[in-house]
C-alpha cells in the first residue's frame, strides 16, 4: 500500500504546468499574435495605396476623356491653307484654365475659356483635392523629338503642328498627359499615376 501510495504523490507533483511552462506559451504566443498585427498592419497600407492608385488612375483618364469630349474629339484640326494637322483652340482652353505652362500663347488662341471648360476644370480640381490626400493634378504637352519624349513649357500652340506629307517634311504631332500626383499618409514619398494621348 505505501508503494502505492509513492506513486500517487510522483504522479501529483509531475501533473499540471510549472509557472516556467505558461511564461514561455505566452511568450510564444504573443510573439505569433505580434507577427500576425504586423502583417494585418501592411495589408491595409498596400490596399490603402492600391485604392489611392486606382483613384488617380481613374481621375486622369476621367479628366483626359472629358478634355476630348470637351473639344468634340477634335484634339488637333487641319488647317487646309496651311496643309498642317494644329492643336484646336478647345486645347488652349484647357491648358489656360488649368494654369498649365506648357503653352504660352493660350490667350492668343482661346479668348474666352467656354463654361464647360471651366466647369470641368473646377470639377478635377475638386475631385482631386477631395479624393486624395495632399494631391495635385498637371496637364502638361510631350514632344517627341528624334524618338526621344520630353515634356515642353512655354511653347508656342504652333510648335505642336504637323503633316501627314512624304516622310522628309512629315514630323510627329505632341502627345496631350495629365498627371495625377499625391502623398501618402504619414510617408515623405510622393506618388504619379501619368496618363498619356493624343
Amino acid at each position: 500500500m505505501r508503494n502505492f501510495n509513492l506513486i500517487n504523490e510522483c504522479q501529483l507533483k509531475n501533473s499540471g504546468f510549472t509557472f516556467v511552462e505558461i511564461l514561455i506559451s505566452i511568450v510564444v504566443i504573443g510573439l505569433g499574435v505580434l507577427g500576425i498585427s504586423v502583417l494585418q498592419v501592411n495589408a491595409l497600407k498596400n490596399s490603402q495605396n492600391a485604392h489611392y492608385r486606382n483613384v488617380a488612375s481613374e481621375y486622369a483618364i476621367s479628366f483626359s476623356e472629358h478634355l476630348r469630349s470637351g473639344v468634340g474629339d477634335k484634339i488637333y484640326i487641319y488647317k487646309d491653307d496651311e496643309k498642317k494637322y494644329r492643336l484646336s483652340s478647345g486645347v488652349a482652353c484647357f491648358f489656360q484654365k488649368a494654369g498649365s505652362e506648357s503653352l504660352s500663347d493660350t490667350a492668343e488662341f482661346c479668348s474666352a475659356v467656354p463654361d464647360y471648360i471651366a466647369s470641368d476644370v473646377i470639377l478635377m480640381n475638386k475631385l482631386v483635392e477631395n479624393g486624395l490626400p495632399q494631391a495635385a493634378w498637371r496637364l502638361s504637352l510631350l514632344r517627341s523629338n528624334l524618338g526621344i519624349v520630353s515634356e515642353v513649357k512655354r511653347m508656342s500652340l504652333t510648335a505642336c503642328d504637323f503633316s501627314l506629307a512624304s516622310a522628309a517634311l512629315a514630323s510627329a504631332p505632341c502627345s496631350l498627359q495629365v498627371s495625377v500626383s499625391w502623398k501618402q499618409h504619414r510617408e515623405d514619398v510622393s506618388n504619379t499615376i501619368i496618363y498619356s494621348f493624343r
